[in-house]
């Protein structure tokens, strides 16, 4: 009797590790036609940064901006880069609006933490739990100027948050 235990035992790990091995996701058949919408979902529709963030581009300019969010810190940052997305394209700015919706539409003000005395910045950041949660979940819009002409950039939900 023992030996027909170990024996069924003995079978039941071997099924074990041939269906263990298997990856269902890989080796399943896709239709003709279909896309892999794990793959294609984490990096369609927006490109990463120098800092790891979302990079937008500003419209009418050569000017990108990276959007960097630490949901532990509360922390959303923001950084302006040339038409290459790394090189630090500072703007005459000294403050961002930030704006959200938590009931009704929020504002914030996001200060610049590079300016220099002559107004011009490249890296903006708020610590603010409500911004962060909104970047987080439902998205964001965030509003500037570059040579006179008011700019916004809709930041939509982190699609890693």
């Amino acid at each position: 009797m023992r030996h027909f235990q170990h024996f069924i035992l003995g079978l039941a790990f071997v099924g074990f590790l041939i269906s263990g091995c298997a990856d269902p996701k890989k080796d399943a058949k896709t239709p003709v036609g279909s896309k892999d919408t794990q793959h294609d979902d984490h990096h369609e529709g927006h490109e990463h940064g120098p800092k790891g963030g979302e990079v937008f581009k500003v419209a009418g300019t050569d000017i990108e901006v990276e959007c960097v969010a630490k949901y532990r810190q509360n922390l959303v940052m923001f950084y302006f880069y040339g038409d290459d997305g790394k090189t630090e394209q500072k703007i005459k700015c000294k403050m961002l609006t930030g704006s959200f919706k938590k009931g009704d539409v929020q504002t914030v003000e996001i200060p610049a933490v590079d300016a220099g005395d002559d107004g011009m910045a490249a890296r903006f950041e708020i610590e603010n739990e409500d911004f962060a949660i909104a970047r987080k979940t439902a998205g964001v819009k965030v509003e500037f100027e570059i040579d006179g002409k008011k700019h916004t950039l809709d930041i939509p939900k982190d699609p890693h948050g």
